[in-house]
């Protein structure tokens, strides 16, 4: 079976396996090529059989969750393949993981195929498939070879004064400036929207203006950014009053609405909460910019003007805060200072002094822990922004988690609205809508004639008009006299008329419709595809024997050609026939398998598995809102009455469509079913 020339099939059973290290890798870049590559070639991968980790490559085997679920998969003999973006995302260290992993699949009959490798890893000869394994190692070892390079080089630059990363403080614009000469600016930018997209303008010396969403080209040996006080004078009105304020003892919120009525922006929008805690922070308001505050390095951080190398824990958070002594600043002044220096000591010192709820602020950059499946898939109606984890204390009684608009809390309340959505409703919706999807399954496992055309959705799924599509061809074969005699036989009842779903319904006992017609289809198919599967063998016969005669003439052009040119007719035909050498009916028994594995994650009791389902198969999830006014002051309240999940584009085997979800507004506890 472990071939290397084998490729993963339509009526195979295929799992995929994802994996980052850091939150700054997208899992979404690998699912998509894994999916593109999987459609292309008509491969089913249920959402319980797609795998998906955040973890080190050290560590997956152990600490990765969703890998250790997929080995007990394949120790079950429940896949044929397993589907991964490229081959370092198998997540292996050294060349005894890699042969052991490789043999375990072997043992169960499970192929590994890399669609960015174009590889099947388990039937490749060795040579080829240390040639890929070389390639993901040497990646990783130039990566951290690269890092400690940067670093020196980076601090040298923060050092003589220039500007080591592309981001430039706000208040502060970006000047370049030959190695050669540093009197004469080449040219300036000046940011004018931060993100979604970035936008730039660019000066030259000449005074010419122009605009981009990315940063101008230079010659990055022979030129160097400089920070220098940003030429749109309103910004450095904003720092110096920001400055000032906090000194008065104004907070954060207090100075950006301050600031926001005065007219002042951050670019486009109102300073945010951290925004103004970062700009009261920086020493490049007294020309003095630092660099290396924070250690984001995957390998070495600049600890003491040295790359040093970092060991990390798998829980240790990415962004890490470095001690001031390991900053990196200039040797003397790039600017006059834009603040002056005894206001940026007080309001150092004060910043100091602050209070934190978050004992470990300022060491560490930590994140939330609190999970929900749906984090990240639920999004605000009104701004189409994704809502982020929040709580409220109703009457000061216990603390309810929540979602609320992520634009509303970014803007401090200054956009968009709270648009509240508690746990607990979006969790009877959740559990409605994964209920409503295992009747489906119910209803198809059945093979209820029924049950079946009372199910309007499963005519817009692959599995629907697989099913058609066989009922049709087992209908065909019924004008045939012998087969209505074997079909009398089989489900008990007279066949007149020829219509397969009446007879069976028409019979004394009468066996699924699925069971007749599979077994209808599978005659005639047997039949029908005899000449084209002895086709195909003969043509694979003449294709190794092409293979076998090509080297032998290779110093015959006219007779090598000749034989390129008949491999190439036989492959073309290979391809056009194969496909019609497969049945419909494993395609769709491979279906029901799989929707068979989701059916029985649903009905366990096991919430991460349940999460991982949802995450699976629904691309988002719109609350509804039934908005009021209230009070004298006619205050707007928003009261969550049900919820829209659009699914996924892959899942359309269990939901092609949208459905909505309504809460009951009886107060009977009823709920009104999706729809």
């Amino acid at each position: 079976m472990n071939d290397a020339t084998a490729f993963p099939q339509a009526f195979d059973r295929v799992a995929y396996l994802g994996r980052v290290s850091t939150p700054k890798q997208k899992l979404e870049h690998q699912r998509e090529a894994v999916m593109r590559f999987a459609e292309e070639h008509g491969l089913s991968i249920p959402p319980a059989f797609q795998f998906e980790d955040k973890v080190r490559r050290h560590k997956q085997h152990e600490d990765g969750e969703r890998f250790q679920a997929l080995m007990k998969l394949v120790e079950s003999r429940q896949l044929d393949w397993v589907l991964i973006a490229t081959f370092d995302r198998w997540g292996v260290v050294d060349k005894d993981d890699i042969f052991i992993l490789r043999k375990k699949l072997r043992q169960h009959d499970v192929q590994l195929w890399s669609v960015g490798d174009e590889l099947n890893i388990t039937g490749a000869d060795d040579a080829s498939f240390w040639r890929v394994a070389a390639r993901a190692e040497a990646a990783t070892a130039y990566v951290s070879q690269q890092a400690e390079k940067n670093i020196q080089k980076m601090v040298s630059m923060a050092e003589k004064g220039f500007a080591a990363s592309g981001n430039a403080p706000f208040g502060l614009d970006l000047v370049c400036y030959s190695l050669a000469d540093l009197t004469t600016p080449l040219f300036r930018v000046v940011r004018m929207k931060y993100i979604r997209p970035a936008l730039y303008k660019i000066v030259t010396a000449d005074g010419k203006e122009s605009v981009s969403e990315k940063m101008p080209l230079r010659d990055k040996k022979a030129t160097g950014y400089r920070m220098e006080p940003s030429i749109e004078a309103d910004r450095l009105e904003a720092v110096r009053q920001m400055f000032q304020l906090y000194a008065e003892g104004m907070g954060f919120a207090e100075i950006s609405e301050n600031l926001w009525k005065q007219g002042y922006k951050h670019y486009d929008k109102p300073f945010g909460y951290h925004g103004v805690e970062s700009i009261l922070s920086n020493p490049a308001y007294i020309g003095t910019p630092a660099w290396g505050k924070l250690g984001v390095g995957q390998y070495r951080h600049a600890i003491k003007k040295t790359a040093a190398k970092i060991k990390r824990k798998s829980t240790d958070t990415i962004t890490v805060k470095k001690a001031e002594e390991d900053f990196i600043y200039p040797t003397q002044p790039v600017f006059p200072p834009i603040v002056p220096p005894d206001l940026f000591e007080t309001v150092k010192k004060k910043l100091q002094q602050r209070q934190h709820v978050n004992p470990s602020f300022g060491k560490r950059r930590t994140r939330e822990r609190t999970r929900h499946p749906l984090n990240g898939k639920l999004y605000c109606p009104d701004c189409e922004t994704p809502m982020v984890l929040g709580s409220y204390t109703p009457g000061k009684g216990k603390k309810t988690r929540c979602f609320h608009c992520g634009l509303w809390r970014k803007t401090i309340r200054k956009k968009c609205h709270s648009n509240t959505v508690p746990w607990g409703k979006l969790d009877e919706a959740t559990e409605e809508l994964l209920k409503l999807v295992a009747d489906r399954i119910d209803a198809v496992e059945t093979g209820d004639v029924s049950k079946l055309k009372e199910q309007e959705w499963l005519r817009e799924t692959d599995l629907g008009r697989t099913i058609e599509a066989i009922v049709a061809k087992a209908n065909e074969r019924l004008h045939s006299p012998a087969e209505r005699k074997r079909l009398a036989e089989f489900v008990g009842a007279d066949v007149e008329p020829y219509d397969l779903e009446a007879d069976v319904e028409a019979a004394d006992n009468p066996r699924p419709l699925l069971e007749v017609a599979f077994a209808q289809y599978a005659r005639q198919f047997e039949a029908d595809a005899a000449p084209l599967v002895k086709e195909l063998a003969d043509i694979n016969d003449e294709l190794e024997g092409i293979a076998l005669e090509l080297p032998k003439q290779r110093m015959k052009p006219t007779i090598y050609a000749r034989l390129e040119k008949r491999a190439a007719e036989l492959e073309a035909r290979k391809a056009d026939i194969e496909p019609r050498t497969i049945p419909l009916t494993d395609k769709a028994k491979a279906i029901l398998e799989q929707l068979a594995g989701i059916k029985a994650t649903i009905r366990q009791t096991d919430k991460a598995k349940k999460a991982e389902l949802l995450d699976a198969f629904l691309e988002r999830v719109y609350p509804i809102f039934d908005v009021q006014e209230t009070g004298p002051k006619k205050k707007r309240r928003a009261v969550v009455v049900g919820f829209r999940f659009v699914p996924r584009k892959d899942a359309e085997k269990i939901m092609p469509d949208t459905m909505e979800y309504r809460h009951s507004r009886t107060g009977t506890g009823s709920s009104r079913p999706p729809r």
